[in-house]
């Protein structure tokens, strides 16, 4: 439970430092939106890493893309 505590504060403090103007620039701060449901910002979050050869990005983006997470859903996209 305190671990679970700590993940949510962690990723909490990671969306805080991240204003809405900036894109994030680790994959740890683009995994924090997503967890949070924050589909609007994960999306090109994860496609600029992605983009950068980042595969667990690329994987986010895909699996985004599969269940129309905040972006149209696209089986040409997710597999892309």
């Amino acid at each position: 439970m305190r671990s679970l505590i700590s993940s949510v504060l962690r990723m909490l403090e990671l969306v805080s430092t991240t204003s809405a103007g900036e894109h994030a620039q680790t994959l740890e701060q683009s995994r924090s939106p997503h967890a949070l449901q924050d589909y609007q910002t994960a999306p090109t979050d994860f496609k600029k890493l992605a983009e950068q050869g980042n595969a667990e990005a690329q994987f986010n983006l895909g699996a985004m893309y599969d269940n129309g997470q905040g972006v149209p859903k696209d089986d040409v996209q997710a597999v892309a």
